[in-house]
């Protein structure tokens, strides 16, 4: 059983976030998307708190990580019984994923909650990293997204990923790599700026649920090994959108031996 999870959070995947409008540009609507994955990062710590309770075992240490580029989350609600670092730490996922690493005890799990599907993939609001400047991503000539990429990191450190909230898209995704992973389906793609979504209660209500079952999950368990899992030589290629539509951009190429050194690149 985990004993230190390390969540990232997006906002692309929560229930009621539908369109772009709703994730870039300052103002009601982002404040908006805010609350809703607010909600369900909490919904996420609560349901971890109320099945270890139920299980009389104690709960699992939490850090949260607002990994939305533009700030994801109304900051200061989000439950203070998770530690949670910002969107601008500097650190990002790397730098804190290793702080968690040295905490007591050690972080040994990693989960996603309001998680996207990547680029091209037909889910709502797909895209990997950036959804204006980056076509694609491929680690050894196959197509990776921010899920895959995060998940493989966590991997090559000895953590395995247990959980995802999203839409269908993401969440099969996800299943594609990690066949054992707990998922929280709360909307449905019906393009890539709509979005058939559960009530804001009902994608809580889930979410909480199934977060629950997190505890029951071995760590070392065969079907929390990814299926995809590449082998050396590396390399993780960035191809990127014309500038303007029109001038044609590089790709981004790193190559290396080490997947955990490469990936921390990216």
């Amino acid at each position: 059983m985990t004993r230190h999870l390390f969540v990232v959070t997006d906002i692309e995947g929560a229930a009621g976030v539908s369109h772009w409008s709703q994730t870039r540009e300052p103002g009601p609507e982002l404040e908006r998307a805010r609350g809703f994955l607010t909600e369900e990062i909490n919904a996420f710590v609560s349901g971890i708190q109320l099945a270890a309770a139920n299980a009389g075992v104690d709960a699992p240490a939490i850090t949260i990580w607002d990994g939305h580029g533009h700030g994801g989350t109304r900051f200061e609600e989000i439950d203070t019984r998770a530690a949670k670092y910002r969107y601008d730490d500097p650190r990002g996922f790397a730098g804190l994923l290793d702080l968690s690493l040295c905490a007591t005890p050690p972080a040994d799990a990693l989960a996603f909650v309001g998680q996207h599907a990547m680029e091209g993939s037909g889910g709502n609001l797909a895209h990997t990293y950036s959804s204006r400047r980056v076509r694609r991503h491929l680690l050894n000539g196959r197509e990776i997204g921010e899920f895959g990429t995060r998940a493989l990191h966590a991997w090559a450190l000895g953590l395995p990923t247990l959980f995802i909230s999203g839409d269908d898209v993401a969440c099969e995704e996800a299943r594609a790599l990690v066949p054992g992973i707990v998922c929280a389906c709360v909307k449905r793609s019906t393009g890539v700026t709509e979005a058939v979504s559960m009530s804001r209660a009902d994608a809580c209500a889930l979410i909480s649920s199934q977060a629950g079952k997190i505890l029951q999950l071995g760590l070392s368990a065969p079907a929390l090994e990814p299926t995809y899992r590449p082998t050396a030589p590396y390399e993780y290629r960035r191809q990127r959108r014309p500038k303007f539509g029109l001038l044609p951009l590089p790709d981004v190429t790193f190559r290396g031996d080490d997947l955990l050194a490469l990936l921390r690149r990216v």
